[in-house]
């Protein structure tokens, strides 16, 4: 099979000429040999402008030749992976997102020999509010760069000839990132050099060694923006043009510029600001008395130029915000709110001008416009707890403005509300929530005034939703919103907002009537006809009646309409269309792995013919999808039919409930059709039921755990199919209370809204469960609760914070009646732990929680479950005693020997005495406990383990403990206390009377401290200082 490299060359070189560079790139990286043949062909591909932009995390490459361009975002992945982006393209590359960008660059630059218009190099740090924050990404953005730099240097430094190029743009952050691609242009073509400061934070900018290159000898324009140099003034006097700011300007350096202006037949306009000019006193000397300036502070010069009818200026202008660069004034525009700057705005034209330029995105979430009677109000969100509120009252030919505080505008009120809108819309780039217009006026109660009354609100709109319209229109890019809301009359005024809005992004329309007079119509034939109509979701009108045939509605998930006249022509010839376009919605949205469709249909008409519901039944039984209607009516005209269209009733209560039901099956046999009639209530709903072999690829998804239980009970294959799926339910705490006439299940998957599952019964009797509603089952209690719980824990991936099984049965008050009630608690709790053990010893996976909490009698119940959880992540254990019988103990041989017990942080035990030695406690972080014995050798081992875990040893616990800023704290109950009189002898004199001593660390971080209270308990802490953390 012949392939490309198998081509004469000739035709590979005609190939090559009909290939982009973006085609070029794929085809370099097919094999060594395409790779060797396009590198000697050094192809051209003469783009004019090339732009670079590179950040932390990503790398976006831009080229331009004429109108056309590509664009190649590289974004930073996992290790030494990126993803690169392309013409809408994403491909994985096995290599850094700079290096990739690295490549791409090389194969370009190598080759070009025409000339770039510009090449623009920018490198942008994200900026927090944390400044610390922004420091460490400034640094890591220098570093990137660095080693970024070097690479393009050394391709640069491979050519043969430089690269040619008129303008040079460089965000920089230090000489040394200029110096890296600067020598390497040619001197020939390059005009024009702009720096950038690319940090936030103001240093110096070196331009030593920039000065000596043949580069900027030959340049005419220099501007530096954000940086101070310390070189000389008379470094510029090659320059047409120049914007520097510079540390020191001496007088005599001005002179020199003077005098070379002088001589110089081109027209000059050198600017830089300072900030400190020696020899001050001496400019009237050398210069003569200068002219008056247009402020207080200006002092400007003149001078003649000889043998030319013109002069030379030199001023002296005091900085105002407009002399700040560019990259200062974008940061005091990040930092102010909206109201501020629509007042910096209105101080001039320049202000105004550089704002405009400056585009600035608001974030609007939420746009409400009120037009009243006697003023406009605005309410805009940004932030929804804080919204702005911006009133606007008519004083005869000037506005009152109310925001915060208040001022006159000398404009009318219309124009003032539409000047602050055109600033606030005209550069909004974010999606909204909602964009409300409202019209709230006076109404008129009488229907006679009702011309009277719309003439007004006409007369008050229009004007309004023209210029409205004319800003909408004026942006770039459609307003991107999910809500419309408006108050209308006509169609004219949804016609001069919604054409403007973007069709991706709007769902739902609400439009309301502006008067409330019955009979109302409202026309809707140009709304129907628009993109953003056909792509809406949701539609709910109030106050008036549609006129538009229903088939323009059929599209909708949700509508809410009143309409005057349902014909039988209309619904027949919309037949087809209805239902098919609902079909192909549902296919669509199955295509992203959602499931069925619910479509709430609300009609409000006042007479429904019969044929309506036979239709309707005849398209749910011939589709294949989940559908629910809900029509509400005013009037069911000829209901006696029904039976005669419909066929018998399926329920034979139908006087006593008011509802009439059928059933059929759906044409293509999947599931059943159901139809409900409500007399009562005048609803009917229309229900199409599909087995869930149909959808189950899709349900899995979208299940709750009560919709699980019950749907894996319906039938095996259901059963099946839902434990093959393993949806894990992401339990955050689950609770098992046993009762001696019930279990309680209690999980929270939402901490705000806990379910709970309770089995009542006996056992060998059918088992009553309740889960919101009451169920019968045929098995017995336990049975019937450990099958849940099965499926419940069955794929549990998820962290819990707590698992917690408890037990509650009658205390016997009586000591001699213990053995009867140990043999009732056993009986109870043995086979529902017998089977809870099976349960967590299926997983393939152990269970994972940060805390166990249990009621026992006795070690192996602990056992039945604290050997199932993942030791990784259990922290804490808490142990209650079942029976409040003084004596009782606690085995725990077995216990202490799992990696579980070894892992755990914190232990608490209540209502029995621990048997083990002390030494199995070391490892924690917390210990309250009540031990059989406690001996002073164990107390001194616990006061040296104390000691070791903080005296530098690598070691888990020694990192754990220094690391983090809990405190060991033990808590000890004893029965006895072996070798009470060696405990000075162990740890020295007594600090106070009480029992009471106190060590250093051995690491010197805080104190080791043993408090004995009497001879029932004991205290061993370790307290570290804030100055020491």
């Amino acid at each position: 099979m012949p392939t490309l490299l198998d081509l004469p060359d000739l035709a590979m070189r005609h190939l090559m000429k009909k290939l982009n560079f973006d085609s070029i790139c794929t085809l370099r990286k097919v094999n060594h040999g395409l790779r060797t043949f396009i590198d000697e062909e050094k192809r051209d591909f003469k783009f004019d402008k090339l732009h670079l932009l590179l950040e932390n995390e990503m790398a976006v490459l831009t080229l331009s030749a004429g109108w056309e361009s590509l664009v190649i975002t590289y974004f930073k992945g996992d290790k030494k992976t990126c993803l690169v982006s392309k013409g809408g393209r994403d491909r994985p590359a096995r290599t850094s997102y700079l290096k990739a960008c690295c490549i791409d660059l090389e194969m370009l630059l190598k080759n070009q020999k025409s000339i770039f218009k510009s090449v623009t190099v920018l490198f942008r740090c994200t900026v927090f509010e944390d400044r610390i924050e922004t420091k460490r990404g400034e640094k890591l953005l220098e570093k990137i760069t660095k080693q970024f730099l070097t690479d393009i240097a050394n391709v640069l430094q491979s050519r043969d000839v430089p690269i040619k190029t008129q303008h040079l743009e460089m965000h920089v952050m230090n000489h040394d990132q200029l110096m890296a691609v600067l020598p390497y242009l040619c001197p020939e073509t390059l005009t024009n050099l702009n720096l950038k400061r690319s940090q936030q934070r103001s240093q110096d900018l070196e331009l030593d060694e920039v000065l000596k290159t043949k580069q900027f000898k030959r340049l005419t324009a220099f501007k530096v923006s954000g940086f101070r140099t310390t070189v000389s003034v008379d470094n510029f006097s090659n320059l047409v043009f120049s914007d520097i700011s510079l540390e020191t300007v001496k007088v005599d350096d001005l002179l020199f510029l003077k005098e070379e202006f002088l001589k110089s037949k081109n027209v000059r306009d050198v600017s830089f600001s300072y900030k400190q000019l020696d020899d001050v006193n001496r400019f009237n000397e050398l210069f003569g008395l200068p002219n008056v300036g247009g402020r207080h502070d200006d002092r400007i010069w003149k001078f003649d130029v000889p043998g030319e009818n013109q002069n030379q200026k030199l001023s002296m202008v005091m900085a105002n915000l407009l002399d700040l660069p560019d990259l200062a004034m974008s940061n005091v525009l990040g930092y102010l709110d909206l109201n501020a700057i629509l007042t910096l705005r209105k101080v001039n034209r320049a202000l105004r001008a550089f704002v405009d330029e400056e585009k600035s995105d608001f974030k609007i979430n939420t746009l409400y416009i009120s037009l009243k009677s006697d003023h406009v109000c605005l309410q805009v969100y940004i932030d929804e707890k804080d919204p702005i509120r911006v009133e606007y009252w008519g004083e005869g030919d000037t506005t009152s403005v109310s925001c915060r505080r208040k001022k006159i505008v000398n404009l009318d009120i219309m124009k003032t509300c539409a000047n602050d809108l055109e600033i606030i819309l005209k550069n909004q780039k974010s999606i909204s929530k909602e964009i409300g217009v409202f019209f709230n006026f006076p109404e008129n109660q009488r229907k006679s005034d009702n011309d009277e009354y719309e003439a007004e609100l006409k007369q008050r709109t229009e004007p309004f939703l023209t210029d409205f319209e004319t800003i909408l229109g004026s942006r770039n890019h459609k307003i991107q919103t999910r809500l419309l809301r408006m108050d209308v009359i006509e169609q004219f005024q949804v016609m001069a907002v919604l054409p403007y809005l973007c069709p991706e992004t709007l769902r739902v329309v609400h439009l309301k009537a502006s008067s409330h007079v019955p009979g109302q119509t409202l026309e809707m034939d140009e709304i129907v006809k628009l993109e953003q109509w056909k792509r809406i979701q949701r539609f709910i009108s109030q106050g008036f009646f549609i006129t538009e045939s229903y088939d323009h509605f059929a599209h909708l998930s949700k509508l809410d309409i009143y309409m005057d006249t349902m014909k039988t022509d209309e619904l027949l010839l919309m037949k087809e269309k209805f239902f098919e376009k609902l079909i192909e919605k549902f296919l669509e949205t199955a295509s992203r792995k959602h499931t069925g469709r619910l479509i709430f249909l609300y009609l409000y008409f006042l007479r429904t013919p019969p044929v309506l519901y036979l239709f309707i039944l005849q398209k749910f039984m011939a589709s294949s999808t989940h559908k629910f209607v809900q029509i509400f009516y005013n009037e069911f005209v000829d209901e006696e039919r029904l039976v005669e269209v419909f066929g018998p009733l399926m329920n034979g209560n139908e006087r006593m409930t008011g509802r009439k039901e059928w059933e059929f099956d759906a044409a293509d046999g999947q599931g059943k059709v159901m139809i409900n009639v409500w007399g009562f209530h005048k609803t009917i709903h229309i229900m199409h039921k599909r087995p869930v072999s149909v959808d189950k690829f899709f349900i899995t998804s979208f299940i709750s755990y009560s919709f699980s239980l019950t749907l894996r009970k319906v039938n095996r294959a259901l059963r099946e199919f839902v434990d093959e799926k393993k949806p894990d339910y992401k339990i955050k705490t689950l609770h098992i209370l046993l009762r001696p006439d019930k279990v309680r299940v209690s999980f929270y998957i939402d901490e705000n809204d806990p379910i709970r599952v309770e089995y009542y019964g006996k056992v060998g009797d059918p088992t009553s469960v309740s889960c919101r509603r009451r169920k019968i089952v045929n098995i017995d209690v336990m049975k019937a609760c450990t099958n849940d719980l099965e499926i419940i824990l069955k794929n549990q991936k998820s962290i819990s914070k707590e698992i917690g099984v408890f037990f509650y049965l009658q205390h016997y008050k009586k000591k001699s009646w213990n053995d009867e009630y140990d043999a009732r608690l056993k009986q109870r709790t043995e086979p529902f732990l017998a089977d809870f053990k099976r349960i967590l010893g299926s997983r393939i996976h152990k269970i994972q929680t940060k805390l166990l909490r249990m009621d026992v009698i006795d070690q192996c119940q602990v056992m039945a479950v604290l050997s199932y959880l993942c030791p990784k992540t259990l922290r804490d254990m808490t142990l209650r005693v079942l029976r409040n019988v003084p004596g009782q103990t606690l085995e725990m041989d077995q216990i202490v020997k799992l990696e579980q017990w070894k892992r755990i942080q914190r232990f608490l035990s209540e209502g029995f005495r621990i048997t083990v030695p002390l030494h199995h406690f070391a490892h924690l972080s917390s210990l309250n406990t009540y031990m059989e014995t406690v001996s002073t050798d164990e107390l001194f081992m616990l006061k040296e383990v104390s000691d070791y875990f903080f005296c530098g040893t690598v070691d888990f616990f020694l990192q754990r403990f220094v690391a983090s800023s809990t405190p060991l704290c033990f808590n000890l109950k004893f029965e006895w206390f072996l070798n009470g009189q060696r405990l000075e002898e162990m740890f020295g004199r007594l600090l106070t009377r009480e029992v009471k001593w106190e060590f250093d660390a051995a690491d010197g971080q805080g104190k080791v401290k043993i408090i004995a209270s009497g001879c029932e308990s004991i205290k061993i802490e370790h307290v570290r200082s804030v100055s020491d953390e």
